[in-house]
């Protein structure tokens, strides 16, 4: 994956990739990535041609879910998709360099997910 399929901009000439008007994104927020990441993972047509068993259904979980109740309510400090799964190295759940492999969990629940201040 390049950059432009999550930030936008002009893929085509990397001097212009950011000018006005090219559908640059820079910093996303915390707010928008559940429905950004849903984008593509909602979309069966386009996970299909990466990986077929791909599930297509977790943003419509995520709306279901404790986790956006409480993010729908203001709460800043639930998981939100690149918490557990990053932003910019992401990799499939099967790699051991995934955040998301098996042997891995543990320690991304741990660090990834912002707390609650006291």
């Amino acid at each position: 994956m390049s950059c432009d399929i999550c930030h936008g901009g002009n893929t085509q000439d990397e001097a212009r990739a950011k000018a006005a008007g090219s559908g640059f994104r820079g910093h996303i927020s915390r707010e928008q990535i559940p429905e950004l990441c849903g984008s593509c993972h909602a979309d069966v047509n386009y996970m299909t041609r990466f990986n077929p068993s791909l599930r297509t259904d977790q943003l419509a979980q995520y709306h279901i879910s404790v986790h956006e109740y409480s993010f729908a309510k203001g709460d800043a400090h639930v998981a939100i998709c690149t918490d557990c799964h990053g932003a910019h190295e992401i990799r499939p759940g099967s790699d051991p360099r995934s955040l998301v492999h098996p042997l891995n969990v543990a320690q991304t629940a741990n660090v990834a997910i912002p707390t609650r201040p006291l």
